[in-house]
């Protein structure tokens, strides 16, 4: 018997509730680091207006 073949028999699908879970954390995550970036960047721009 393979080594792996209790990997390769391991059920991964999973529901459409389970996608669109998994689809809307990735939207906040994204979302979140997008907004964490633009207030990195405002920062650095105040920082040089105010020079």
């Amino acid at each position: 018997m393979q080594p792996t073949r209790s990997y390769l028999d391991l059920d991964i699908s999973f529901s459409g509730e389970q996608a669109e879970l998994y689809m809307q954390k990735a939207i906040v995550m994204t979302l979140s680091a997008v907004d964490t970036l633009k207030r990195l960047v405002f920062v650095g721009n105040l920082f040089d207006s105010l020079k």
